[in-house]
């Protein structure tokens, strides 16, 4: 009889085991699907105009189709076309970004619907195909909006088109939906036999502080648009004769450099708020998680670096959009701060134990048990 009450045990374990082997394969396979789904609808919706520049020193239109009309006119000179080649260039890297990434998410198809397990890999390869499609998807919607944004900064105006509200809206949904349950799918070690890694930390947490990190962003592109001078500095450095003014008087450059810092800073944001490390099974401990506190750090230095030196050494009118900008940079560190630790696996206190519990383990003790003096 115990033999048989053993051999049901270990049966019934092996079968809820493949059940969950097989339900965590199957809800990979599924976001990785939508992941490449995802990819391939924000790619060919970039492949249109986003933006119509109204500038006249750029007469360029974007697009897939005619952006690259620049180069043929390479062979007559480069004078007068630097702007125009500047943003064919900045398009053109941005496609090339959305390419790879594609080939890569559709190169993972292989791994997401293998069925049989690896002697290296385990019954992981659908989870990792998953998490790079993930990865993928994440790389070509941050890089849509930084290339467009970069675009905005070094025109005289952008107009933005409703398409470009689609791309975002497609991009966030699926950054949602399926980043958030796809943090969700366990992973299995085989060392010593069969052991789930279940997620162990919540979500909510997690969906706050990424939402709270794309207002962040969202809020720092506008009022950084109508304020950079990242097209001043360009066309400092076309002019004739630009280094020997440099020479003479370097801080003519300060505050298009500072600006600069603050366009890098907000890139590498905009690839943190729209990547996957905030939906991390490991939560608080996730590798690179305190990146976006330390980009908001460089951010309210250089934004107030900017305001400073405009304010007090310059002594020129600075635009209220750089203060805005050194706020939201505080608010943000504020942010991280109070929620830099959450979410977090609940560990039970061991020190502290029942006031009942307590007297019946000691009870044998000598000195537990004292009556009161008075």
């Amino acid at each position: 009889m115990a033999k048989k009450t053993r051999k049901t045990g270990v049966s019934q374990r092996y079968a809820y085991m493949k059940q969950r082997i097989a339900k965590m394969q199957g809800k990979a396979k599924a976001f990785g699907l939508l992941y490449l789904l995802a990819t391939i609808a924000i790619t060919a919706l970039a492949c249109l105009p986003l933006l119509v520049i109204e500038d006249g020193a750029i007469t360029l239109t974007l697009g897939a189709a005619s952006f690259w009309t620049v180069f043929t006119e390479l062979g007559e000179g480069i004078v007068g076309k630097e702007l125009n080649l500047a943003v064919a260039v900045i398009y053109g890297l941005m496609l090339l970004v959305l390419a790879i990434n594609l080939l890569r998410s559709v190169s993972k198809l292989g791994w997401l619907f293998k069925r049989r397990a690896s002697r290296l890999y385990g019954f992981n390869r659908n989870m990792y195909a998953m998490d790079d499609m993930g990865r993928r998807f994440s790389s070509s919607f941050a890089a849509i909006v930084a290339a467009h944004l970069t675009i905005a900064l070094i025109v005289e105006t952008a107009a933005v088109q409703p398409l470009a509200f689609a791309v975002l809206g497609v991009g966030v949904f699926f950054h949602f939906a399926c980043g958030i349950p796809a943090g969700n799918v366990s992973l299995f070690e085989t060392e010593n036999g069969v052991v789930e890694q279940r997620r162990e930390v919540g979500n909510f947490a997690p969906f706050v502080r990424n939402l709270l990190q794309l207002v962040i962003v969202a809020a720092v592109a506008y009022f950084f648009v109508s304020v950079a001078e990242l097209r001043a500095g360009i066309e400092f450095f076309l002019a004739e004769g630009a280094m020997e003014t440099l020479a003479a008087d370097f801080t003519v450059i300060v505050n298009p450099a500072l600006h600069l810092l603050v366009w890098l800073v907000l890139v590498g944001m905009i690839y943190y708020a729209t990547g996957t490390i905030e939906f991390d099974m490991e939560g608080a401990e996730a590798a690179g998680r305190k990146r976006f506190l330390l980009l908001a750090i460089a951010l309210l230095l250089a934004s107030g670096g900017a305001f400073a030196y405009g304010q007090f050494v310059a002594g020129t009118e600075v635009a209220q959009n750089v203060m805005l900008i050194a706020a939201v940079a505080f608010a943000a560190i504020v942010v991280e701060l109070v929620s830099i630790n959450r979410p977090r696996v609940q560990v039970e206190d061991t020190d502290e134990v029942d006031v009942s519990a307590y007297l019946t383990e000691n009870y044998d003790k000598p000195g537990v048990y004292m009556t009161s003096e008075r």
